[in-house]
């Protein structure tokens, strides 16, 4: 039995904070990584836009967050919730090479623990596609957020903030624009993701033995 896992980077767009006031996923963006190497896995990205059920119970700040244009197309051509869940449940779930919970993919976000696993479980339940029986998520049960790992690195005083775009101009990975949309974050995510894994790997990697280097 094997434990390796794929990694699940993604990122969700919402109408508001707080899914139980009615706040909902407006749009997923996700990009599968291989355990490997962390190269792109051949699964490639997932987007989908979602049409809200209670558009009424958004929250102006964070329809400003996403934009008008999103909000907009969300509206008018986005997905049934159910119907755009049940997508995503597939997408994770081929990233599940054994099919059994210990090779389930690992979700990997910013600030994902406090915020997107939130929504995405919530919703997932809702609608029916977990919580059904025993072991019936498609991801980890456990999940590993970026924002400590950022924080811990680089945050300081003099920084604007901690969100994920003062981290990523510090990286040189700036948005195109000023609005927010998931499949950018994810793969800002993503990038940011590969440099401290390939990095992490090189650094604790055991030192090869080879002849003479014992008097090296």
């Amino acid at each position: 039995m094997s434990n390796k896992r794929n990694f699940l980077i993604y990122d969700l767009e919402t109408s508001g904070l707080d899914p139980e006031k009615g706040a909902e996923i407006v749009q997923i963006g996700a990009m599968a990584l291989k355990y490997s190497d962390y190269s792109v896995h051949e699964c490639g990205s997932f987007e989908i836009v979602i049409k809200p059920e209670n558009p009424d119970k958004a929250d102006d700040q964070a329809i400003r967050v996403i934009g008008n244009e999103l909000w907009t197309k969300a509206n008018d051509d986005g997905v049934h919730p159910k119907t755009a869940l049940r997508k995503f449940y597939k997408y994770i779930d081929d990233l599940n090479w054994s099919g059994k919970y210990w090779s389930a993919p690992i979700r990997v976000g910013f600030n994902n623990n406090s915020f997107d696993d939130r929504f995405l479980e919530f919703y997932m339940r809702k609608h029916k596609l977990i919580g059904q029986k025993k072991d019936d998520q498609p991801w980890s049960y456990f999940s590993m957020d970026l924002f400590p790992l950022m924080f811990s690195l680089f945050g300081r005083d003099e920084l604007k903030n901690n969100k994920l775009d003062t981290f990523a101009n510090m990286l040189g990975l700036a948005r195109s624009g000023d609005t927010h949309d998931a499949m950018e974050d994810v793969e800002i995510t993503a990038k940011i993701f590969q440099r401290y894994m390939k990095f992490s790997s090189l650094q604790m990697r055991p030192r090869l033995k080879i002849k003479g280097d014992e008097d090296a």
